[in-house]
């Protein structure tokens, strides 16, 4: 598979279920809420997390070239065996047309070498090398 390495590094939030989503999450990059009954997560680039807010920060994206159809079977197997293997922790969000795997920027470099050696191909975002 083709995975693109986006240019931002991310921030895994904690809010109060309760509370409205915040105004805070707007922008370019990957931006996702997800209510739960103990929960409001957020998943955004970390630079737009203010100060006070509960965040696991410095996470690599990687989204996987799409779109996926929603009966393709094994993709998320294909690329999370490899790192269960090489004992990196992830985070995964899944979208309608993708999914993202979101590794630790302290890991991405064993990340990397782990999926490429599974025969995955990493890619860097054009925002990343200003070729918009």
């Amino acid at each position: 598979m083709n995975l693109n390495l986006m240019h931002e590094r991310y921030s895994v939030c904690m809010l109060d279920p309760a509370g409205p989503i915040p105004d805070w999450l707007h922008g370019p990059g990957i931006l996702s809420s997800t209510y739960s009954e103990s929960e409001l997560s957020i998943v955004c680039p970390q630079q737009l997390v203010p100060e006070g807010v509960q965040q696991e920060a410095d996470w690599c994206a990687l989204q996987i070239e799409g779109p996926l159809a929603f009966d393709q079977v094994g993709i998320l197997y294909a690329l999370l065996g490899p790192l269960a293997k090489a004992q990196i922790p992830v985070f995964v969000l899944s979208t309608y047309l993708t999914d993202t795997l979101f590794v630790r920027a302290n890991r991405f470099l064993e990340a990397s070498h782990a999926l490429e050696e599974a025969g995955h191909n990493i890619q860097v975002e054009k925002l990343a090398l200003g070729t918009s």
